[in-house]
């Protein structure tokens, strides 16, 4: 198991099991955060992609994806992302990159968060 993703289940950030399995992705969405909801993406057990979203974005500004099970939306963002990525990368989509439920940018347009930057959602 990737020490990242064993790191995360014992510090409570995501449950042991993977909430989405197709081939050799796995994904998990954050358990309750107060700041943004986040779904990681592993790819073969590796950690590839962290892609978070403030809930403000989705809570009261006007992107169409208040309704939407957010973390559904995620995964469903994130799984055309991660295999297009090089390495691991933790993006921010914010309230400008959404429009009507639908990312509006290109992914490489989205803030990304340097390493040392990030923050423990």
């Amino acid at each position: 198991m990737d020490e990242g993703l064993k790191k995360r289940i014992d510090h409570n950030e995501i449950s042991s099991e993977p909430n989405w399995r197709e081939d050799s992705l796995t994904a998990y969405q954050s358990l309750d955060n107060a700041m943004y909801a986040v779904v990681f993406f592993y790819i073969d057990e590796k950690e590839r992609l962290e892609l978070r979203i403030r809930r403000v974005a989705f809570e009261k500004e006007p992107t169409g994806i208040g309704t939407t099970d957010i973390y559904q939306w995620l995964y469903e963002t994130g799984k055309e992302i991660v295999g297009q990525l090089k390495g691991r990368k933790t993006l921010l989509i914010e309230s400008k990159d959404v429009e009507n439920g639908l990312l509006q940018v290109d992914w490489t347009e989205l803030t990304e968060l340097p390493k040392d930057e990030e923050e423990t959602p």
